[in-house]
């Protein structure tokens, strides 16, 4: 078992969201909740670590009859939160703390997950937070980190471009295998890694909106968005999943 981590020896940087643009967005979250469902098993115990502005853990609650928690150290996240799980008829349970220090005991959840989260933070930290989420789950259980992929080269460019000036730095990008590796290192069972949006980087731009909206009429965004294999969809999305196991030598 992973010493639990002492926040007190870490640098945490302060990052700021705005929270009353975190609203639904068919687009995106649909894919999401369809891709989580996928690893989620209905009537599960789950915690997302980071779930400010979350509508996945209202629609995993909602859909999946999970019973769903969450953490978030911004009151104003948890209260969008707590909206956007009205909006899918359920209830979560919203807790202010962070994911370095998670308030609960050891193998608590079915499922640990946190969505854009780690990547907005050192190496060290990052690696922190993912023994957090193996300490919460259950022997048996599922962790699931997703992150931009490094491979997506639209938005990998783009942030290089932009540098400070990106609207969400600090933030850093993976690869699927990297994103493997350090769940492994963590002690979990590597289950799948897999991934969505592979356009949305480029969307991000009022230039690269133009050749979405091309690729839209011509076909090719509903190809590269219905990719069925997981790790080729890992390989070219916006966002890059990895899925573990916590054995019960973990």
């Amino acid at each position: 078992m992973k010493e639990k981590c002492q926040a007190s020896s870490l640098t945490v940087p302060k990052i700021d969201w705005n929270w009353e643009q975190a609203n639904y967005l068919a687009e995106w979250h649909e894919p999401i909740v369809e891709l989580m469902s996928r690893y989620v098993p209905k009537e599960s115990r789950i915690l997302e670590v980071g779930a400010g502005g979350s509508h996945t853990l209202g629609a995993l609650a909602g859909r999946l009859n999970c019973q769903a928690f969450g953490i978030e150290p911004d009151v104003a996240g948890i209260r969008k939160t707590n909206e956007l799980a009205i909006s899918e008829s359920a209830e979560v349970a919203m807790i202010r703390g962070d994911g370095f220090m998670l308030p609960f005991d050891d193998c608590q959840f079915d499922v640990v997950y946190s969505l854009g989260l780690v990547e907005h933070f050192t190496l060290e930290l990052t690696e922190a937070l993912i023994a957090e989420h193996f300490r919460v789950c259950r022997f048996g259980g599922f962790v699931i980190v997703a992150v931009p992929n490094l491979l997506n080269l639209p938005h990998t460019l783009r942030k290089l471009y932009l540098g400070d000036a990106y609207e969400y730095a600090p933030e850093h990008a993976f690869t699927p295998g990297h994103l493997k590796r350090m769940l492994s290192s963590a002690g979990l069972q590597y289950v799948s890694t897999d991934g969505l949006q592979p356009l949305w980087g480029l969307g991000m731009s009022p230039i690269g909106w133009r050749f979405v909206s091309l690729f839209k009429r011509i076909g090719l965004a509903r190809l590269l968005d219905d990719v069925k294999t997981p790790g080729m969809r890992a390989r070219i999305g916006y966002m890059t999943y990895a899925i573990g196991k916590k054995g019960k030598g973990g």
